[in-house]
């Protein structure tokens, strides 16, 4: 019984330790408040620009990780509402058709998959998958939800 306990209290040390580290990867991230979410073109071009360099990306990534729900679908769109406004969206598909921004191209798609799969509850979503819920997020876009 008592190994038990040991067990439990090593685990719940871990995750601690885990929830402890990324809360200060997080923070570490500074932004505007009007970086995110995204509001037009000029924005997106210049988020597109800080998202080459890593230091950025990774703070990014980290950043959104924590804004996760607790399943695929959920933590996307939520990601998407945190990254993208509606108004954005409506110019934004996944291929980029109609004179549309692609999301596809986008270095911003990246860091929400990214951000998804270090999502300790979402880990384990596939690249097709959360690309699938993206998809369904921009096209209801249009719709105000």
């Amino acid at each position: 019984m008592l190994t038990k306990q040991e067990m439990i209290l090593e685990q719940q040390t871990r995750i601690l330790q885990i929830l402890h580290e990324r809360k200060q990867d997080a923070s570490q991230f500074e932004t505007d408040e009007d970086v995110l979410p995204v509001r037009d073109q000029q924005g997106l071009q210049h988020l597109e620009s800080q998202l080459q360099e890593s230091d950025f990306r990774s703070k990014l990534i980290n950043h959104l990780s924590l804004i996760g729900r607790s399943d695929v679908k959920d933590t996307v769109w939520c990601l998407m509402k945190h990254t993208i406004s509606n108004t954005l969206a409506k110019e934004t598909n996944w291929r980029g058709v109609n004179g549309k921004t692609s999301m596809a191209s986008l270095q911003l798609k990246t860091a929400v998959i990214a951000a998804v799969r270090k999502n300790p509850l979402t880990l384990k979503a596939s690249e097709r998958e959360v690309k699938m819920f993206m998809k369904r997020w921009l096209h209801l876009a249009v719709f105000d939800f």
